[in-house]
């Protein structure tokens, strides 16, 4: 995990380079500190987003001004879970630029007693989300969701490409469905104004 931070802080777009430079091996550690040492107490995962953010902030790493980071939790014992990733319009115009890059950490934990214990750190772009595990969320023109953070599928080294195309016939089929229902819905409230109409007012 540390040594797959440090080449995404190198090179987000070049699987295998091998960073050099002062910021990595903090950010390093930090991370094989919270994945193995898992010294971060409260009785909520935030300590550990604030930590994060913190110890980038000092940094001042480009890699992080530049590319939106978005910190994703998930408590183990919760049995269902389906989180917001993005918009799909958002995302559809923010890769149209190859150097962009929508990063994600997400974070797992467990709860003993008052302590936080984090069990696995996950920092990857998007596209290397399985498509199987994800989702898209009626909300504006779609939010893509972790169908479940239970089930939670990496594929290192996906192809950006692919992934977006994708998700294009993924919408499409989405569309579709939800005009469907936008439909349906009209026609019952149809029903309802006529009902209405028709209707003695006794509140006048």
């Amino acid at each position: 995990m540390a040594q797959r931070l440090e080449q995404w802080i190198h090179n987000p777009l070049v699987a295998g380079s091998n960073p050099a430079g002062p910021n990595k091996g903090r950010l390093a550690q930090l991370v094989e500190q919270l994945t193995l040492n898992q010294q971060v107490t409260g009785s909520s995962p935030v300590s550990l987003i604030c930590f994060f953010t913190r110890v980038i902030s000092r940094q001042g790493i480009s890699f992080f001004v530049l590319t939106p980071l978005f910190v994703k939790t998930h408590r183990e014992d919760t049995k269902f879970n389906m989180p917001n990733l993005t918009s799909v319009q958002r995302l559809s115009r923010f890769y149209e630029d190859d150097k962009n890059v929508f990063a994600l950490i997400m974070v797992k934990y467990t709860l003993d007693g008052n302590q936080v214990l984090v069990t696995k750190v996950s920092f990857v772009p998007i596209e290397f989300l399985d498509w199987n595990c994800l989702t898209v969320g009626a909300l504006g023109w779609g939010q893509i969701q972790i169908a479940n953070s239970n089930r939670i599928i990496i594929k290192d080294a996906f192809s950006r490409k692919q992934w977006m195309l994708t998700l294009c016939d993924t919408m499409l089929e989405f569309y579709p469905k939800e005009i469907l229902k936008i439909h349906e819905r009209a026609g019952r409230f149809e029903d309802v104004k006529s009902y209405w109409e028709k209707k003695e007012d006794i509140w006048a």
